[in-house]
């Protein structure tokens, strides 16, 4: 075949192609039927009943408190409270006439938002005033800042030294520090400190306060005793 040729067939087909793309992006979308998945809720549901709230539950109290935070017998009275308040943990049907979500599917997803560990945004620092104020009578205050130890029972022995306090007996320990409102919404969590450190050294490597020295905290403002400030506080426990 003639190259010249050739290369005209080439650069035909191209512009061909070419037309044939245009066209194609120009035309309206087709629309596309659902596709259904079958994510068996009710099997999931009997699952997170049989596993938590049963009789005789497959992780019984201890680590029910360790994974939730907090007792079956507070997290049902939650969950009553909220079914009688809120009509979106109340079970119902969608639209095609099956069954809801359980009440102890929402409120469990509902524990496990994003809210947890969060830095609070500027609405969120002048509710936590609000409220902290309004209980405690103490203006400023975000929440309260604690350290605990955490047994680290296979700790080596080289960092035996660092990790052992002697008011903890001669256990190594690591130390979690986190701040919590009256509601126990957590939205700070530092963890890995050595158990040998006090809450002065945990608070001076977290990064608790980087933002407000940097100047890139939230805005705050608040009164006491006839004076403004412009920085909240955590109280320690």
């Amino acid at each position: 075949m003639d190259p010249f040729e050739q290369m005209r067939r080439i650069m035909k087909e191209s512009l061909e192609e070419d037309q044939r793309m245009k066209e194609e992006a120009a035309a309206p979308p087709q629309r596309r039927p659902r596709t259904y998945i079958h994510r068996n809720r009710e099997k999931a549901a009997a699952r997170l009943e049989h596993d938590y709230f049963s009789r005789n539950p497959v992780w019984g109290d201890i680590y029910f408190c360790r994974l939730f935070r907090m007792s079956r017998a507070l997290f049902l009275h939650i969950t009553n409270t909220l079914t009688g308040q809120e009509e979106y943990f109340r079970e119902g049907f969608d639209d095609v006439g099956r069954p809801s979500h359980t009440t102890l599917q929402k409120c469990v997803r509902a524990a496990f938002t994003d809210d947890f560990l969060k830095k609070p945004t500027t609405a969120d620092c002048q509710f936590l005033l609000q409220l902290h104020e309004q209980l405690h009578g103490l203006p400023g205050m975000l929440g309260s800042v604690d350290c605990m130890h955490w047994q680290w029972k296979n700790c080596p022995v080289a960092l035996r030294g660092s990790y052992t306090s002697g008011h903890k007996d001669t256990h190594s320990t690591v130390i979690l520090e986190a701040v919590a409102d009256y509601w126990l919404w957590i939205w700070h969590a530092y963890f890995g400190v050595p158990g040998s450190n006090n809450v002065v050294n945990v608070l001076n490597n977290s990064d608790l306060f980087s933002e407000v020295l940097n100047g890139k905290a939230s805005a705050i403002n608040f009164i006491a005793n006839n004076r403004q400030y412009k920085m909240g506080h955590a109280n320690e426990k």
